[in-house]
């Protein structure tokens, strides 16, 4: 028989080594290709770090992996980060390191994001305005200013802070067709199609609402 193919024995050492490195390879993002940092996941179960995968989404409307159309926003990956506080123990002070300036790197950039969005808020309050309507059409940066806030908050928080814009679930259920289509480009949703009647505006509903209540 072929040496080869023989299987070959491994220490405990080597063993170790050979898991730590599968599984560093099980929780390293696709997009930037380094360990999670805040996990999040897409509808089509592929997870990312939350800052790769909004500035992914602000250009491309298909998941990095699969190319599946993205219908609904990304949502944090609870699974993922027990995961990540089991397995970071197991690393090396450099690669903790590296971790760690990582982690603060992601944090400012999120609060450099959330700062612009408050600006944006408060002067809108000041002026006796919405800081955004749903209704009329938004600019790329609009969009971003937005999915700030979505980013941000989480159940009645996040209706609360939808309904400043006027996105409602009283607008999602009354309004016309041509309102609804604005509202979903305004928040980068995917408008579902039917071969026999064109646009799905029953499925476009659901997916508004799930966007107000994830």
């Amino acid at each position: 028989m072929d040496d080869s193919c023989e299987p070959v024995d491994q220490s405990d050492d080597d063993k170790v080594g050979l898991k730590k490195s599968e599984m560093k390879k099980l929780l390293e993002c696709q997009v930037c290709n380094q360990i999670f940092i805040t996990p999040f996941i897409l509808h089509c179960s592929h997870t990312f770090c939350k800052k790769c995968v909004m500035e992914y989404l602000r250009k491309n409307k298909k998941c990095p992996c699969c190319e599946k159309m993205i219908i609904k926003p990304p949502a944090h990956n609870r699974h993922v980060c027990l995961l990540l506080e089991s397995f970071t123990p197991y690393l090396s002070e450099v690669e903790t390191a590296m971790l760690n300036l990582r982690k603060l790197e992601h944090q400012q950039y999120f609060e450099e994001e959330f700062k612009k969005f408050e600006n944006m808020v408060k002067s809108a309050q000041e002026n006796g305005t919405k800081f955004l309507n749903i209704e009329r059409r938004w600019s790329t940066e609009e969009k971003r200013i937005f999915r700030i806030g979505l980013e941000r908050y989480e159940g009645r928080e996040l209706e609360l802070y939808c309904n400043l814009t006027g996105f409602s679930k009283e607008f999602i259920n009354t309004s016309l067709p041509p309102a609804l289509i604005i509202a979903a480009r305004n928040v980068d949703a995917q408008i579902p199609q039917s071969s026999q009647t064109g646009i799905n505006y029953d499925l476009l509903r659901d997916i508004l609402r799930d966007i107000m209540t994830s």
